[in-house]
């Protein structure tokens, strides 16, 4: 082994990336055809999003080495890290199959499992690796993470708290002892914890969205709505939709309903009015909270740049709506309520911009969200324009162009509603 690699694999082993990756530029202007520095430079350069680069060693690794199974973990480690999931579990896999005994690998194999939402075979894998080598910290985290979201809490806390015992200074165990404190309904000790995790590790993003999760949940209301959604999250993604589909089979059956007695009536009333705040406090839960902590001098530092433009985004868009509704309700203009309205769906809407990654899923739904906000805004001129010359409130959307924009703007609301939902979901393959 050459000076140059030694001293690479050194300065990688002390995360000091930008040296090492100039040792093993140095190691291969030597030997291009080294594959450890080929394999080594890309999984550094994913790590820096620097996905051409990364690819080219990771390829040229396998070419020089296709029996190798370090190359393909490699390689694997390139794919999960630009959020290509079925080939990064394909090349580990082949890495398996070259070296089972390499304890890394089923961590790897884990967590492409966890990013899938298959937490059984990310269990699994976990255990694999745990078998080979049982003080295996990242195997270690991903069984708790795992068992977290099978729903076995009891297990989890032990994995972790024997994690912590043999490495309290591990910001991912910290992190997932986080997370296990949300899911028990504990956000004062999830802070704690998260905290540890951000000292140690301050470019940990799963350690950032835990401690405003943990801050946000300070609040009861939210609490309760995190507790929703962290159990929605252990389901499988069909039965998810199932659920969300069914309530709202069974909502609109009852809404159709013709109640046979008034005491019936009024339960239907009421279950209806509470799935409808459920509804809307599962949809803009989220941002609201965020807002307030964005409002909040200490709290907003927890959020990050998606957050915080999101917080900032509703709040204008609410204030549009507040402002609107007040003039309207003041002044007995049923136009400009209607415009409010218009706006608080558009500042519902537009919390799904930033929970979709950056890159096309996000720019076709900031279009999408766009035209309802011109259609929003063009109600709210014609209202306006109404109020200042006395009209009529049939008559404000009489005009050709007003009553244009009052028409498409349910359906564009409502189509922009699904197509967020659909972008939610969609990766960008770099």
């Amino acid at each position: 082994m050459s000076a140059h690699l030694q001293r690479a694999l050194l300065l990688m082993r002390q995360e000091r990336a930008d040296e090492a990756i100039r040792e093993f530029h140095a190691v291969l202007a030597e030997d291009s055809g080294d594959a450890t520095a080929h394999a080594c430079l890309a999984m550094l350069q994913a790590e820096r999003k620097d996905w051409k680069e990364a690819d080219e060693h990771a390829r040229e690794a396998v070419a020089l080495t296709p029996d190798r199974a370090f190359s393909h973990y490699a390689l694997s480690k390139v794919f999960f890290e630009r959020g290509r999931f079925p080939e990064a579990k394909a090349a580990i896999e082949e890495s398996i199959r070259l070296d089972p005994h390499d304890a890394d690998s089923f961590c790897l194999l884990a967590a492409i499992h966890l990013s899938t939402s298959e937490w059984k075979k990310a269990l699994a894998a976990a255990d694999a690796g745990l078998a080979i080598d049982p003080e295996d910290q990242g195997c270690t985290t991903a069984r708790s993470r795992a068992l977290l979201l099978i729903g076995d809490r009891k297990a989890a806390a032990e994995t972790i708290e024997g994690a912590l015992r043999r490495n309290p200074d591990d910001a991912q165990t910290h992190t997932t002892q986080g997370w296990a404190m949300l899911h028990a309904g504990d956000p004062a000790r999830a802070v704690d914890h998260f905290r540890e995790a951000l000292r140690l590790d301050p470019e940990s993003g799963y350690a950032r969205s835990g401690i405003v999760e943990a801050l946000k949940a300070r609040n009861p209301i939210y609490r309760r709505l995190l507790g929703y959604f962290l159990w929605m999250q252990k389901l499988p993604p069909r039965t998810r939709w199932g659920i969300v589909v069914g309530g709202f089979i069974v909502a609109r059956t009852l809404a159709r309903r013709q109640p046979a007695s008034d005491a019936e009536g009024w339960l239907i009333g009421i279950f209806l009015a509470a799935y409808g705040a459920f509804v809307l406090l599962t949809w803009v839960g989220d941002s609201i909270f965020n807002l307030l902590l964005f409002l909040d001098p200490l709290g907003r530092h927890a959020l990050d740049s998606d957050q915080r433009r999101g917080a900032i985004l509703f709040g204008i868009l609410l204030l549009v709506a507040l402002s609107l509704a007040i003039a309207g309700f003041a002044g007995g203009m049923a136009t400009l309520v209607s415009a409010a309205i218009a706006w608080g769906l558009t500042a519902m809407v537009s919390t799904t911009i930033h929970a979709c990654q950056r890159g096309w899923p996000r720019w076709i739904t900031v279009a999408a969200v766009s035209v309802v906000a011109a259609l929003a805004a063009a109600m709210t001129a014609a209202a306006v324009a109404g109020a200042a010359l006395g009209a009529a409130p049939e008559e404000v959307f009489d005009r050709g162009d007003a009553r244009l924009a009052a028409t498409l703007f349910f359906p564009a609301w409502f189509g922009t509603m699904i197509l967020s939902q659909i972008m939610t979901g969609r990766r960008v393959r770099h």
